[in-house]
């Protein structure tokens, strides 16, 4: 597992509970660190954290609003409240949408996650594909060999471009012959979109993720 942010450690979680399984996760950073902001927890979402964590830590960690996180509709013009709709009709308590910090909740994970398998300041800076698995090569630390590597690294992943090539508009690979190389630095946001498009007015282009960038501009 390359990447110990939300995804990876829940990866790592996950997978050191399965049988015949030796898991790894590296983390470039020398420890956990605190960043992004708020986050929503669905119903679906914690059915599964719940699984993974005491439900207790869970509670310790999120907030709900005393109305059970209503969602209110109101008027454009007047303000009238329109209508009224929970989130979560019908669930138990521990299953109703909530928000939290990121943090928080990333110590909650990796105070699961069993010692020795989480190995901070490990840089990845390149994988290669081998007939037998996956190699990966560290900065200033030796390379290792795998069967099996999960890219859980962030927008600015390394191993992601090399597991899943950036792609552009028209669905060709980047690395590919046909489109000439390019650092993931050029993407603007999660969808995969290149920062570099033209910016002509009414333009939409794709990402790899079907997330779209509007270019705005006059008629």
């Amino acid at each position: 597992m390359v990447g110990t942010g939300l995804v990876g450690s829940t990866g790592a979680l996950v997978l050191s509970r399965l049988k015949n399984v030796v898991i790894k996760a590296f983390e470039r950073a020398p420890e956990p660190r605190e960043a992004g902001a708020w986050i929503s927890l669905s119903v679906s979402g914690l059915a599964i954290l719940n699984r993974l964590v005491d439900p207790a830590q869970i509670r310790r960690i999120v907030y709900r609003p005393p109305d059970k996180a209503v969602y209110v509709a109101r008027h454009w013009r007047t303000g009238q409240i329109l209508a009224r709709n929970y989130s979560s009709p019908g669930h138990a308590p521990d299953y109703i949408q909530a928000r939290t910090h990121r943090f928080p909740l990333l110590q909650a994970i990796l105070s699961n996650v069993p010692e020795g398998i989480i190995q901070y300041g490990y840089n990845v800076v390149d994988v290669v594909v081998t007939d037998d698995g996956v190699r990966l090569f560290f900065q200033d630390q030796p390379s290792q060999d795998f069967d099996l590597v999960v890219a859980a690294d962030g927008i600015y992943s390394v191993s992601g471009c090399v597991l899943r090539p950036i792609r552009d508009t028209h669905g060709r690979a980047e690395n590919s012959a046909e489109v000439p190389p390019s650092s993931p630095s050029r993407l603007q946001g999660r969808g995969g979109i290149p920062k570099d498009l033209p910016g002509q007015p009414g333009r939409r282009h794709s990402g790899p993720a079907r997330r779209q960038l509007g270019v705005a501009g006059e008629r």
